[in-house]
């Protein structure tokens, strides 16, 4: 079976869930290892059988049923982030998601690429973790088992605000292996109400 190019996979898509992906979307998944890729490196190709497995994977929801901190996540980069206490640790070396781990980062770094550095307030960090809320990331709207963490900690960083978090214990009972969500224009992070529609 031939594969299917960006518009074919999203005609699929729009098809079998009401979700209409645009290219960059598309690309997010395919750079993020969330939709294999079997393109040249310029065009993006999809296999139908793994978008089927994708779009059972990840059923499209609009919303999530309850109150979170969300974040934008893109392509996993090298950064130094570091704690604002003295003496200044480092509390994390990347950003971002890779659903494959690729470059083989421990428990640790993967989640602190998800749960820092957010440009939050403080009172906005402690309503997070007094409300038990939890971290949630998402690639374009994607979000999946591994990029929901459960704040138990604020740790103050040089650009903004990290949260301890126990790397082990992840995923959400309301959202099973992953969902597709509409995410609102503005900032990459959100607080985002039981219920809100972007």
């Amino acid at each position: 079976m031939p594969l299917l190019t960006s518009s074919e996979a999203a005609d699929i898509i729009e098809a079998r869930t009401g979700f209409r992906p645009d290219r960059r979307w598309l690309h997010a998944q395919a750079i993020t290892n969330l939709l294999p890729d079997h393109g040249t490196g310029v065009h993006h190709r999809f296999d139908a059988d793994e978008l089927a497995e994708f779009l059972a994977r990840y059923p499209y929801r609009r919303t999530l049923p309850f109150a979170y901190l969300g974040v934008s996540l893109g392509v996993l980069v090298e950064v130094d982030e570091y704690e604002r206490t003295a003496p200044a640790k480092p509390f994390r070396r990347w950003a971002g998601y890779d659903h494959h781990n690729t470059r083989g980062l421990t428990s640790v770094e993967r989640a602190r690429a998800i749960v820092a550095n957010w440009r939050i307030s403080r009172a906005t960090a402690q309503y997070v973790l007094d409300h038990r809320l939890p971290l949630i990331g998402d690639v374009k709207g994607v979000v999946d088992h591994d990029m929901i963490y459960w704040p138990r900690g604020i740790i103050p960083l040089a650009g903004g605000i990290g949260f301890d978090i126990d790397p082990d214990l992840r995923g959400h009972d309301e959202i099973g292996t992953g969902a597709i969500i509409d995410i609102p224009r503005g900032n990459v992070w959100r607080l985002m109400t039981e219920g809100t529609a972007p």
